[in-house]
């Protein structure tokens, strides 16, 4: 994981771009580099703060340069070691043990579709700039486009004067801005869609045994560096299920929790699974000190760069946890992110809906993880630790399969997450299995005292507000002075006005 930042323009804007990597220096730390290149009245600069994880040699160093090609690159190609293989039957020579520098290879191949893993990236070639990120924007990256073009994974990075234009680079998308005649083409779906076809199963066994087939794939895929990984363990099934099977590649794994309530359930249960298979268990004390905690409450709502109440009650657990992981040594953690979008297991949405199959609507909730979970857990994660965060239940082989489940598979009774009860079951403690749902900042108990430390506020909660997800969007459009709704967007070609530079 790492920071980019690229500007093309008709002015000397080096320093700009040195400060837009400054500020976000937390994102990698190894080393910060620039590359400028000329295409006729226009510079283009390529910016890179590196956090190394594959290849910690200089030669893993950013940005790559291959004949008349620049890159930089933000993240991780899980299919890396087999494409490489590939690539070096027809002939390719490599220069780095990285996973990056086989985008460039692919590039030139007209192979980008194949790269499989966590990533935005920017490709300088000659008169063209390509700008892509993963199929769920795993990754953030924005985007602002006028008389020059600014890109940078995040927002408070960008000079405030072209920051109200910034929209977040397109998930699963390929985009070619030609520098010769300032069109922009957008490649949208470019790297994965979920399959339509229905999963079909003959019992729950079946269910539970492909499930944890593609589970342990996932998470195996995912075990690609050269720098040790932990796991976080919030005490619910999913960082539960993740943290064993991690701990089956990972010997003496050391897994993180969220100390705050002695008696909170996710304590309870990131204990046991602790005692029960020898997991080395690191419990992060949360201390209930209202000073920090509002300081750490603001800090957080710019951090994220997206101001939602959860996302913030949860970044400010978070970033406690991270800080600590980094203390002790790790740039890599797994994550039990995504296992609520692919069982739909949001009970506002089980509340309120008619329709009998939810397929369609855990599908569409992945639509949205670019600017809610996925932009937290990355965000928070860099700037309190510099870690980067790995999460296998966003595995399209494991969500094709699921989320193309019927119903009558994936949740029985009140236990919406069936599948994962049968494909753990005598490998993990029934009290994990079968515990009822808790939101991470619930099951912490931290919910409670953090909407009394800040509503009683009247520092933060300037407009008198009794309600916190107010004060929260209050304060973000008093730091970005951008609107939320439409940070959201994401760019598109049909988008009025970006067709051409302005």
């Amino acid at each position: 994981m790492c920071g980019i930042a690229s500007i093309v323009s008709k002015t000397d804007n080096e320093k700009t771009i040195s400060l837009m990597l400054d500020i976000m220096k937390h994102r990698g730390r190894d080393c910060t580099s620039i590359l400028t290149a000329k295409h006729n009245d226009r510079n283009v600069y390529l910016g890179h703060n590196r956090l190394s994880i594959n290849d910690v040699s200089t030669a893993g160093n950013q940005p790559m340069v291959h004949n008349n090609l620049g890159l930089i690159v933000n993240g991780e190609i899980w299919n890396y070691k087999e494409l490489r293989k590939e690539y070096e039957t027809r002939g390719y020579e490599f220069f780095s043990n990285s996973d990056s520098e086989i985008i460039l290879y692919l590039y030139k191949e007209n192979e980008l579709k194949r790269l499989d893993g966590m990533f935005s990236f920017v490709i300088h070639d000659d008169n063209k700039l390509i700008v892509s990120r993963d199929w769920v924007g795993k990754i953030p990256s924005y985007i602002s486009v006028g008389s020059d073009i600014y890109i940078a994974s995040e927002l408070k990075s960008f000079p405030e004067s072209v920051r109200t234009n910034a929209q977040f680079v397109p998930r699963n998308s390929l985009i070619t801005i030609n520098l010769d005649n300032d069109m922009m083409d957008v490649e949208e779906n470019y790297y994965f869609n979920f399959s339509p076809k229905v999963t079909k199963a003959s019992s729950h066994e079946e269910v539970g045994k492909k499930t944890y087939e593609l589970l342990d794939n996932a998470v195996r895929k995912r075990l690609l560096s050269d720098v040790p990984i932990a796991t976080i363990n919030s005490g619910g099934i999913d960082s539960t299920v993740i943290t064993y099977l991690a701990s089956q590649y990972i010997d003496n794994i050391t897994s993180y929790t969220i100390n705050f309530d002695e008696d909170s359930e996710d304590l309870k249960m990131a204990r046991l699974l602790s005692e029960r298979n020898n997991i080395n268990l690191v419990e992060v004390k949360v201390p209930q000190d209202d000073l920090l905690i509002k300081e750490r409450f603001l800090e957080c709502i710019e951090t994220i760069e997206y101001p939602l109440t959860v996302q913030v009650e949860v970044g400010i657990l978070c970033s406690f946890m991270a800080k600590q992981i980094s203390d002790d040594g790790f740039k890599v953690v797994f994550s039990g992110e995504g296992s609520d979008e692919a069982y739909g297991s949001y009970g506002m949405l089980r509340m309120f809906s008619k329709k009998p199959d939810w397929s369609d609507i855990r599908k569409a909730l992945f639509n949205k993880q670019f600017y809610g979970n996925l932009l937290r857990g990355n965000n928070i994660f860099m700037k309190y630790g510099t870690i980067e965060m790995r999460t296998p239940f966003f595995d399209t082989e494991f969500l094709n399969y699921t989320t193309n489940l019927s119903n009558d598979y994936t949740s029985n009774g009140s236990m919406w997450k069936y599948p994962l009860v049968n494909a753990f079951k005598n490998k993990l403690p029934d009290e994990i299995l079968y515990q009822p749902k808790r939101a991470f900042q619930k099951g912490t108990n931290f919910k409670g005292y953090i909407e009394d430390v800040i509503l009683s506020d009247g520092k933060i909660n300037f407009n008198n507000r009794k309600n916190i997800l107010h004060v929260i969007r209050d304060n973000y459009n008093k730091r970005f002075n951008v609107n939320y709704k439409s940070i959201r967007r994401e760019l598109k070609s049909t988008d009025k006005g970006l067709l051409q530079w302005v």
